[in-house]
């Protein structure tokens, strides 16, 4: 597992997040969540997704949807400059009215772009 997280922080209509990933050695880079409406946490908006140093490397929708007391949240876009189709997923929880937490790690993708079967244990 190549795991990351992110903390996302209410900004305007939108959300500001800011996030890490193994791959990125422990840096922090920024997300952009728009159109996303003031209380709600739940929803499919569009998402771009910046490198430390300010570049693109994703862009997509984040889908964001009830799991029990937590969120369930789904990256699905293409992976900047190649435009490689990309999916993330990962779970959420809600700290309060304005801010989130999520862990998240990329799922394989079959060439028709559909996510592959989850592998058990070995």
């Amino acid at each position: 597992m190549i795991a990351g997280i992110v903390f996302y922080r209410r900004q305007g209509d939108g959300l500001i997040g800011r996030w890490s990933h193994e791959s990125l050695g422990g840096r922090l880079a920024e997300e952009r969540v728009a159109g996303v409406a003031p209380g709600s946490f739940t929803g499919r908006w569009p998402v771009r997704i910046f490198d430390p140093a300010g570049k693109p490397m994703f862009a997509g929708q984040l889908e964001s949807t009830r799991f029990g007391d937590s969120l369930k949240l789904s990256w699905r876009g293409k992976l900047m400059p190649d435009d490689k189709p990309a999916l993330f997923e990962g779970i959420g929880y809600v700290i309060d009215p304005d801010t989130m937490c999520a862990s998240f790690e990329q799922v394989a993708l079959k060439s028709d772009g559909e996510a592959e079967a989850p592998q058990g244990p070995a």
